[in-house]
């Protein structure tokens, strides 16, 4: 991973580089979620999904609950450790990229 990237959330690049590792286990779908999520800054659902909760439980987005009487609804947004985590992860394929290995799909 490159040292040109400006960390805020996380101490050092190893703990970015382990947060990084944290949502690739978790799967395609929850880095797919976390982009979207990232891209938009806000995400309006009725309920938080199990992919949501699990990035949640990593501290990666935050649920809001903003239900009503008559409604249901979640509001879902990025964390700074979320987004670094993200950037950490695209940074270490690229990385692996140019090095010539090929990196496993997540």
């Amino acid at each position: 991973m490159s040292t040109d990237i400006v960390l805020l959330a996380h101490v050092s690049l190893a703990e970015a580089e382990s947060s990084a590792q944290a949502l690739k286990a978790l799967g395609p779908r929850a880095r797919s979620f976390l982009s979207e999520c990232v891209e938009h800054q806000t995400l309006t659902r009725r309920t938080a999904s199990k992919v949501a909760e699990q990035l949640s439980d990593l501290g990666f987005i935050f649920i809001r609950d903003n239900s009503d009487l008559f409604h249901q609804e979640v509001v879902i947004t990025p964390s700074l450790l979320g987004e670094e985590a993200l950037d950490a992860l695209e940074g270490l394929e690229q990385h692996a990229k140019a090095a010539g290995q090929v990196p496993k799909p997540c």
